[in-house]
């Protein structure tokens, strides 16, 4: 202590003193940080844990990226740039195309091919993470993948992104029965199971087929609105691809869902979502339903088609309209409302809070706000 004061009052007295001085800096200081340090961030191998744990995945990213040594500047050019994606696209979703090809010049240019794995790594880790647990975020997620699958340039890159997909897959999967029994009540594995089916159904990779039937699986196990709305969702895209691939697989995911069509602890609504998507398959998963008239088609057109509806046609159809109508006026919504699932009741929830977004325009014209307002009142919205 007496050596640093006496070290201290020798650089006071040579005229260096911060008195003297301009500058902020302090050599005696005990340790010297560069100002320009690029900060590490947290391990990727820890990534999927530590998301999981965030509530709903609406917190930053900050935590989801992988311990991971990024010193290059094209690294760290490439894991900025898909947080500030992610970042954006979660409150926009609307920019998604317009950002798009941004994100693919910097995948394409800024990585070398020294660093495919680990870039590729945290990338995969981080895009998983956040589609998994944030609804917002889950449908443009899964295309994001798909979109480097079909973008990026270099074959071994594309070789290293096939790779790292396929293990994030594979290592979730393998957690089914520990995800299903977790404390959110199937949120991760409702999550998981729909990413995982939308990458499937843009890629046709075989090892994410095989993982989607088995996490289907587990998602029929258990009787519930989220459950079997999931369920049927991912079956309606995937489920022909699915019954080729896995037949064994997907009988007993069948077997699931009929149980689920009959369980008291799921809606009338999602009973017969459920219905539906069992005569889907009944029906080689081709739909029965007539193709609907449109008339602001032109007849020209829907003639060289091949479709030409008739008066008797076009009649049932409006016999159809009324109906419907008046089922909607007879409590029927009321009935929908309670049959919605948790995550739907989180997402009205959520947009009532938030708010409608019209645009940088739109938003604050008053006569499109009142026109909105009309809209919800008379849709008995408010």
């Amino acid at each position: 202590m007496a050596s640093q004061e006496a070290d201290q009052k020798l650089f006071e007295d040579k005229g260096c003193s911060s008195a003297n001085n301009s500058s902020t800096l302090n050599p005696l200081a005990a340790a010297f940080v560069p100002r320009f340090t690029m900060p590490q961030a947290p391990s990727a191998a820890s990534s999927s844990a530590s998301a999981h744990s965030q509530e709903n995945g609406a917190s930053s990213l900050s935590g989801m990226l992988g311990k991971m040594n990024l010193t290059d500047s094209g690294d760290y050019t490439v894991v900025t740039e898909l947080r500030h994606f992610i970042d954006e696209i979660r409150k926009r979703p609307e920019n998604y195309d317009q950002r798009l090809p941004r994100i693919n010049e910097v995948m394409n240019t800024c990585i070398e091919p020294k660093d495919y794995q680990s870039v590729l790594q945290t990338v995969v880790e981080t895009v998983m993470d956040q589609a998994v647990l944030d609804i917002q975020f889950r449908y443009n997620g899964a295309r994001l993948l798909v979109n480097f699958f079909n973008n990026l340039n270099d074959p071994a890159l594309k070789t290293v992104l096939h790779e790292k997909v396929v293990q994030r897959c594979q290592r979730d999967t393998d957690r089914r029965e520990t995800l299903a029994s977790d404390s959110d009540r199937g949120h991760y594995l409702r999550g998981l199971t729909t990413v995982v089916g939308d990458i499937y159904g843009g890629t046709k990779i075989p090892e994410l087929g095989t993982c989607l039937a088995l996490l289907l699986e587990y998602v029929v196990k258990t009787p519930s609105n989220d459950n079997v709305k999931c369920a049927s969702q991912v079956l309606k895209a995937c489920g022909q691809s699915l019954e080729e691939q896995s037949p064994n697989c997907l009988n007993q995911v069948i077997k699931g869902l009929e149980i689920c069509s009959k369980d008291d602890n799921v809606g009338k609504y999602l009973k017969e979502m459920a219905v539906n998507t069992l005569e889907l398959k009944k029906n080689n998963w081709k739909s029965n339903q007539a193709p609907v008239y449109n008339p602001y088609l032109n007849n020209q057109n829907l003639m060289s088609q091949g479709y030409a509806p008739s008066a008797n046609t076009m009649q049932q159809q409006q016999q159809q309209q009324q109906q419907q109508q008046q089922q909607s006026t007879n409590g029927e919504f009321d009935d929908f409302i309670d049959d919605l699932s948790e995550e739907d009741l989180d997402e009205i929830e959520r947009l009532e809070n938030a708010g409608y977004y019209f645009g940088e325009e739109d938003n604050e014209n008053p006569e499109v706000a009142e026109a909105f307002e009309e809209f919800l009142r008379a849709t008995g919205q408010r």
